[in-house]
């Protein structure tokens, strides 16, 4: 399966390629953009997994294999210390503009390595191959890259577009339950907001997706991408319509950055924001319980966390004012009046006090 998106502002085309087995022929197709040289970004527990048959690839397909870039995994290590020990790498294998910098790896690695293909001279050849299903159909998807900083999640970086982005499904055989759900919490997310028919495409094939089975979860990934995509190339700066796909993300990242992204997953804050952000929505009178009560009960189905024992309500506050943008007391949330139709609404404290009951 191919897809062609066009950015506009600069123009620039992404090539999209959903294909079993894909890795293995990851040489041949990235030939085709004429790097001088490719440096391959993984982490630890990627580079034992599937460095070996990338390595093949570019090898047989004339390229010569530099000693990789490699950080340990985890969120923790999207930071400042691995954005500047990737420079360090580059610049002592003289890495120059027409260079290819090559992420293989999940979230982590393709917002690290989009900021650093964006900045390094000015720019370099990216693609991207996510081995997450987070990465798969979000992280890798749009051009969005960014590094934490200590108090807040994402807050460096920049919208820079890969070249190719190349997904495997097979890869995600290996892919832990926990991480798996990370990544159908965000096409959770992508139904609500933009798309009915595929909330109620997982609604209906729940348990097949639980089960991964091969031809449903192939269409989830496809779909999923089709429709950030169409988001993303109409608003690729984020000044308007791609915010919606901030929904859940204003608490989820606030709980990620208080537990120093060691506790929670991404996928298991996000799962908990939706639900602060549906029962401000209930609160405000923009939404019918029924809505609430319908996704709760679906992110009970999946194994997600629909409730936390304890949260520190003020320092969550304060992180979440750092994090987007927010004033005169409030911070802009993405609620939702019904399927498919967010809004971009002004909270007080209070309201989002009221709300956190749901998960308390």
């Amino acid at each position: 399966m191919k897809i062609i998106a066009e950015y506009p502002n600069p123009p620039q085309i992404c090539r999209v390629i959903v294909q079993d087995g894909i890795l293995q022929q990851i040489g041949r197709i990235v030939k085709r953009l004429k790097p001088s040289q490719v440096y391959v970004l993984t982490n630890t527990t990627l580079r034992k997994l599937y460095y070996g048959k990338l390595q093949e690839s570019l090898s047989q397909a004339g390229f010569r294999v530099h000693p990789l870039l490699v950080i340990p995994d985890g969120e923790r290590f999207k930071s400042l210390d691995s954005l500047r020990y990737c420079y360090d790498r580059l610049i002592n294998y003289k890495a120059d503009r027409e260079s290819l910098l090559l992420t293989l790896g999940g979230g982590v690695i393709t917002d690290l390595g989009g900021a650093v293909a964006a900045t390094y001279m000015r720019g370099i050849k990216l693609v991207h191959v996510p081995t997450t299903l987070v990465a798969q159909v979000d992280a890798s998807v749009g051009g969005k890259n960014g590094i934490n900083h200590t108090r807040a999640k994402n807050i460096i970086g920049s919208f820079y577009h890969a070249q190719m982005i190349l997904v495997d499904p097979q890869v995600l055989e290996t892919l832990s339950q926990r991480h798996y759900l990370n990544g159908l919490v965000e096409v959770i997310k992508i139904g609500l907001v933009s798309n009915p028919g595929l909330f109620s495409f997982i609604q209906n094939n729940i348990d097949p997706l639980l089960q991964r089975q091969k031809k449903t979860l192939l269409k989830l990934i496809v779909s999923s991408i089709r429709q950030k995509l169409e988001i993303t190339t109409t608003d690729p700066q984020e000044q308007g319509l791609r915010k919606i796909l901030n929904f859940g993300h204003t608490f989820g990242h606030a709980l990620e950055t208080k537990s120093n992204y060691t506790k929670l997953s991404h996928g298991e804050t996000v799962s908990l924001g939706m639900l602060v952000a549906l029962k401000l929505s209930v609160d405000l009178k923009l939404a019918n319980v029924k809505l609430l009560r319908m996704v709760q009960s679906l992110l009970q189905v999946a194994g997600l966390p629909t409730q936390i024992k304890r949260v520190d309500i003020r320092q969550i506050w304060e992180i979440m004012y750092m994090d987007k943008k927010a004033g005169y007391g409030r911070i802009n949330f993405v609620l939702l009046e019904e399927l498919g139709k967010p809004i971009l609404r002004a909270v007080n404290f209070q309201d989002f006090k009221r709300a956190i009951e749901i998960i308390s």
